[in-house]
């Protein structure tokens, strides 16, 4: 909250800057690792990508060409 109300202050000569702002402690703040469910969720969204393009064959080969590349062993 004390963000925004630091970018919402009416006087121009008052209101956070750029560089204030990307310097605040919620901005600033160091980022978390990814949890181990964010993992699995962007495994399984690439697994049903592969799937997809796999029996869509948007990829412009065949499925076996697919199935043999090399970035899915």
């Amino acid at each position: 909250i004390d963000l925004i109300e630091r970018l919402l202050v009416e006087d121009p000569a008052k209101r956070f800057c750029m560089q204030q702002v990307l310097s605040h402690p919620f901005l600033a703040r160091p980022k978390s690792p990814p949890s181990p469910t964010q993992d699995r969720i962007k495994k399984r969204v690439r697994v049903q990508n592969f799937f997809r393009r796999l029996f869509r064959g948007k990829r412009g080969g065949s499925s076996l060409d697919l199935l043999t590349n090399s970035q899915w062993h």
